[in-house]
């Protein structure tokens, strides 16, 4: 059940990553 915790955790911080990036880039 730790997994998908981490799993949910890691998603969100690459989702953010990557949102941040799209805006920088735009």
């Amino acid at each position: 059940m730790i997994n998908a915790l981490k799993i949910t955790i890691l998603i969100l911080e690459i989702d953010f990553l990557y949102g941040n990036k799209s805006t920088s880039s735009d």
